[in-house]
């Protein structure tokens, strides 16, 4: 299980409430894992410094998928802070490399899981975060 987050370019209307259900998909959070940024190279959307510069822009809203309001620094921690397992931890396989090849994997730095390159990883951060283009779910 993980968690969605999107940012909303516009705040919700200060009258109504009514919010624009225009908002761009900014990554997933799942424990364990490497955060997986979601780059849009045809919106500009190349590297996690892409997007602290639109999370800055004047009434720019970040939002995880059940509608809570996230600071930028709460952002900031839940893609830059991450928390590893014991090393090893077969999740219903027979062996380590089973697990790996099942969820297209490998250990990265601080215990935690990343994936490879490929099936929509398209690279690897500076810290504890993989790009990824495509849908998620």
């Amino acid at each position: 299980m993980g968690c969605n987050y999107y940012l909303q370019a516009e705040p919700p209307c200060p009258t109504c409430g009514r919010v624009d259900d225009e908002r761009v998909h900014i990554g997933k959070s799942r424990a364990g894992w490497y955060f997986a940024l979601h780059v849009i190279p045809e919106l500009g959307i190349n590297t996690l410094d892409d997007w602290r510069n639109l999370w800055s822009a004047p009434g720019a809203v970040i939002r995880n998928e059940y509608g809570g309001v996230m600071s930028v620094s709460d952002m900031e921690l839940v893609i830059t802070v991450r928390y590893g397992r014991d090393r090893w931890d077969a999740r219903g396989t027979s062996s380590e490399a089973e697990m790996h090849r099942m969820n297209h994997s490998e250990w990265g730095e601080y215990n935690l899981l990343r994936s490879l390159l490929g099936k929509g990883c398209v690279g690897h951060g500076e810290g504890p975060w993989s790009y990824f283009t495509g849908d998620f779910s």
